[in-house]
């Protein structure tokens, strides 16, 4: 990823970060059960954060031009390839294998 593209995405994610309603996900984990490894409890809004920065920096390290995406814990970020950057939180998916 070149400089003003990863420059781009930083700023991006900075923007999705703040508008991202962590107190939804939260209520809806604590509802569900949710919890994360060995944890009892559902993750607190700090080790939400914590984990989709590291999701964002390994999208970073494997953006191939095209779009990067990465999830675990429910999460997924994409970044497209021209920097925007989607948080999510995802209950359930499906999807074919080729």
């Amino acid at each position: 990823m070149d400089k003003e593209l990863e420059y781009k995405a930083h700023n991006n994610f900075s923007e999705a970060l703040s508008r991202f309603n962590f107190t939804k996900v939260y209520d809806t984990m604590c509802y569900l059960g949710w919890t994360w490894g060995l944890d009892s409890h559902s993750p607190s809004k700090k080790q939400m954060i914590d984990m989709i920065k590291e999701l964002f920096e390994v999208a970073i390290d494997s953006f191939n031009n095209e779009e990067s995406s990465v999830c675990s814990g429910g999460f997924l970020v994409r970044i497209s390839k021209t920097g925007q950057v989607t948080i999510q939180f995802i209950l359930t998916q499906s999807y074919s294998y080729q």
